[in-house]
């Protein structure tokens, strides 16, 4: 029975982009166009965001889509700043054993003066299908660019796939392009309030809202909706020194919740 739930949810699974994208990734992108609050998997939407982050910084994030085993989702992340730039490392990894998803890829953002960032990020995207289909891999780019409008609006453009790239040498199945735009307004050093639109080829365009509220230093919740199938996200954040805690979900109005844990660890903390 879950064999079939699995393969039966696998178009929508993977219906917004290659890498069996999580369905949480507005909860623990939001932030990307942000000056104060920006968090370290916020790479995953445009490598532009790395140039505001200046502790080193490693994470894991896992998720498990209509809490099915085999829909499962994880994310590591290593962000190493440097005095020429910010660099990304991360691996991803969707599926089981019958259909996964791998990708690794190395991203790199710098601030070009005082209100314009910009990154790029280079991925190896690879599929395993089994009984007798093999693997295939391609390797794909993506770009970003962020202004600061002012201290407390900022703006962004990403491209992902703008060339045509397939996989193995039949060229049966491309990677999409995938195009996004975001703005964020920190109404307060607290508030953080921020859309997102993206469009990617073949699919309708979705736009995905939300608000982030720092409680203290040590609490965070954030929530959003996503106007693809009209879905939620929320979740909460919690800080001791130099770790941190998320969990959150993405909630569907037929196919449920698909809850997740994100963990990070300040590795380097810079002096205050």
């Amino acid at each position: 029975m879950k064999m079939f739930l699995f393969f039966l949810l696998l178009p929508l699974a993977a219906a917004t982009q290659y890498g069996g994208m999580a369905l949480s990734n507005p909860y623990s992108d939001f932030g990307a166009y942000s000056q104060k609050q920006t968090p370290v998997t916020s790479v995953m939407a445009n490598p532009a965001a790395l140039a505001s982050l200046k502790n080193t910084t490693a994470a894991l994030r896992g998720e498990r889509k209509f809490v099915l085993p085999e829909l499962g989702h994880y994310l590591a992340l290593v962000v190493l700043p440097t005095t020429a730039g910010t660099f990304g490392l991360s691996g991803l990894y969707a599926g089981n054993i019958d259909y996964n998803e791998s990708e690794l890829s190395i991203a790199y953002g710098r601030r070009l003066g005082d209100k314009v960032q910009a990154g790029l990020q280079f991925r190896y995207n690879s599929i395993h299908i089994s009984s007798g289909y093999g693997n295939a891999s391609v390797v794909s780019a993506a770009a970003g660019i962020i202004f600061h409008a002012t201290d407390k609006l900022s703006a962004g453009f990403h491209v992902q796939n703008p060339v045509p790239v397939y996989f193995g040498s039949n060229k049966i199945e491309k990677l999409p392009r995938q195009y996004s735009a975001g703005i964020g307004y920190e109404i307060s050093g607290k508030v953080l309030t921020g859309f997102s639109i993206i469009k990617e080829d073949d699919q309708p365009v979705t736009v995905n809202a939300g608000m982030q509220y720092r409680i203290t230093t040590a609490v965070q919740v954030k929530a959003g909706i996503s106007s693809a199938a009209s879905t939620a996200w929320f979740g909460a954040g919690f800080t001791l020194r130099s770790f941190n805690i998320d969990i959150f979900s993405h909630w569907h109005p037929q196919l449920g919740i698909s809850p997740g844990i994100l963990l990070q660890w300040q590795l380097k903390r810079k002096a205050e």
